[in-house]
């Protein structure tokens, strides 16, 4: 018998064979079996509001699995795969921890028995999910979702209004109130209830149309029956929104252009954090001064009510926050596509929640061929992990670019140690992962020579002027890296252009390929040509032509 890893649908996968092999009983994903690492982008998260030890997630990646953590987050069990691309918001019924609600774009999906059987349930017509989902913690059963309204028919993005849906049996029938206008754009993108007068609910969003696009925020003062506009923040949109438990007429609201707070119930508006798209917030339940933020990159602590904004430790959100949840005093969760993060001390430190969340976006693979028992894989933001038992076991390793999409492994034949991978550049490792050294940057793209691991060949953008200007240049290395000699492909291009691709004859390696693409109808080289194309070098990287073409 032997255990093959390859790299399908994003994460790593384990097929076991055999002569004459008969498949047993399948996992979720068929006869493969996901092997790790656990990680992945996280989508949405919830935690219970009484028993705080319990949270569920569902990842943005494939298959959108839904996990639940029953030891806040110290480990996690997988529950369902909704098998579909949508934007996600889940939630527990605050009533039943068994019961988990997930709202889709056209649907809401229903566990009452901690994820054995799942009910999907259709919202009204014309109406989608675009932002929140709220489970009223003083009314049994009555759920708000955050939607839009298509005016037209069928419907399409030429007449769409923000709006709100209401269940109060649980996502079995639903009402829907339009809050707005029809115009050419519009998404109701959050809900918030006050804590204080559950009664009281805020919706905020956009729209946009042939004069531009404006945040929008509105309130209702008797559990959606009706709702009233009130005078929003200058901003685009507005993605998230908070009451202070303290003073209901004190807001904050998240925007595209950074932070907003009021204390007099939305007449007027005070920027507090500016320049940040900020997603999600949150109040400390034991400390009323004390709130939280988390943006596109960044995790944002204000100690004074909101007035004034710290940034917190760099790396703990990535990509924007789906998730900010303050389930005790000092103690918060957060989610991004950097996964799930627990803090224990209001945002001072943190530690990775992701333990058998198995959902990894994999970009590459790398199989020591003196020691096939070591592999490497690498994903993203700066991941990179090792195996030394065929992926039974995997520990991440130490990588020093957090914002890079890693790929491109090699390791050498003669010593499963020694590795190049594809960061911001060309990175070496010859301790197995512990430490690394950067070789180049500006690369795309490269490739090692079989017959010698020292010899590399790269591809990539080389900016001068200060960036007014720049080069398409090929590079080659016969000492692992150490110096290059370039060779100029395109100069100066008068369109944008981009290597994609790179590949060497093994026999002649003087006889290179290289894939370019361009940002507009024609490439930059030659106006004359459409589309992508690969040029051809048979004097290693002295002079190029073109091969090949396409529309």
């Amino acid at each position: 018998m032997r255990k093959i890893s390859i790299l399908a649908a994003g994460f790593l996968l384990t097929l076991i064979a055999s002569a004459g092999m008969s498949v047993g009983r399948g996992s979720q994903n068929g006869p493969w079996e996901p092997i790790g690492p656990s990680g992945g982008m996280i989508g949405s998260m919830a935690v219970h509001p009484s028993q705080t030890d319990r949270l569920v997630a569902v990842t943005q990646n494939y298959p959108f699995g839904i996990f639940l953590s029953s030891d806040s987050g110290q480990s996690w069990r997988h529950l369902y795969n909704t098998r579909s691309w949508s934007r996600f918001q889940i939630s527990f019924d605050p009533f039943d921890p068994a019961t988990i609600f997930l709202l889709q774009d056209k649907d809401l999906l229903t566990t009452t028995d901690e994820g054995k059987i799942w009910t999907l349930r259709p919202l009204p017509a014309h109406f989608e999910g675009t932002g929140a989902l709220v489970a009223d913690r003083s009314a049994p059963g009555v759920l708000y979702a955050a939607a839009r309204r298509f005016i037209t028919s069928p419907p399409n993005f030429d007449g769409a209004a923000m709006a709100v849906l209401k269940s109060t049996d649980r996502g079995l029938t639903w009402t829907g109130t339009t809050l707005s206008a029809a115009s050419y754009l519009a998404r109701t993108l959050t809900l918030a209830q006050d804590p204080s007068d559950p009664k009281v609910l805020y919706a905020g969003g956009g729209t946009s149309d042939a004069s531009g696009s404006l945040a929008r925020l509105f309130r209702s003062p008797d559990s959606g029956a009706t709702w009233v506009p009130l005078t929003a923040p200058e901003a685009f949109n507005v993605f998230s929104i908070i009451v202070d438990p303290s003073d209901s007429r004190h807001l904050l609201v998240g925007t595209d252009r950074g932070i907003y707070h009021t204390r007099d119930g939305g007449a007027t508006w005070t920027m507090a954090l500016p320049s940040a798209y900020v997603w999600r917030m949150a109040f400390d339940p034991g400390d009323p001064s004390l709130f939280y933020a988390g943006a596109n990159d960044g995790f944002f602590k204000s100690g004074d009510g909101g007035a004034t904004w710290q940034a917190g430790p760099a790396g703990v959100i990535k990509s924007g926050s789906t998730g900010l949840i303050a389930y005790a005093p000092g103690r918060l969760f957060v989610s991004s596509q950097a996964g799930i993060r627990h803090s224990p001390d209001s945002g001072a430190t943190w530690t990775n929640r992701m333990n058998g969340i198995r959902a990894s976006a994999v970009n590459g693979v790398g199989v020591a061929p003196s020691a096939p028992n070591v592999v490497y894989f690498a994903g993203f933001y700066g991941e990179m992990f090792r195996s030394t038992d065929f992926g039974e076991s995997i520990t991440q390793l130490p990588f020093p670019q957090p914002t890079a999409l890693v790929s491109n492994i090699e390791v050498n034949p003669a010593d499963p140690n020694d590795l190049y991978v594809r960061g911001n550049g060309i990175l070496r490792s010859r301790d197995g992962g512990q430490t690394w050294m950067q070789l180049l940057t500006n690369c795309t793209d490269f490739t090692v020579s079989r017959a010698d691991f020292n010899r590399l060949s790269a591809v990539g953008t080389v900016s001068e002027n200060n960036g007014d200007s720049t080069r398409i240049v090929y590079f080659a290395s016969a000492d692992g890296g150490a110096t290059w000699a370039s060779r100029t492909i395109i100069d100066r291009p008068p369109r944008p252009t981009w290597s994609t691709s790179l590949a060497v004859n093994p026999v002649d390696p003087n006889t290179v390929y290289v894939g370019l693409n361009f940002a507009d109808s024609a490439p930059a080289w030659e106006a004359s040509v459409t589309g992508g194309f690969v040029l051809k070098s048979v004097d290693g990287g002295a002079t190029w032509a073109e091969t090949a073409q396409w529309l």
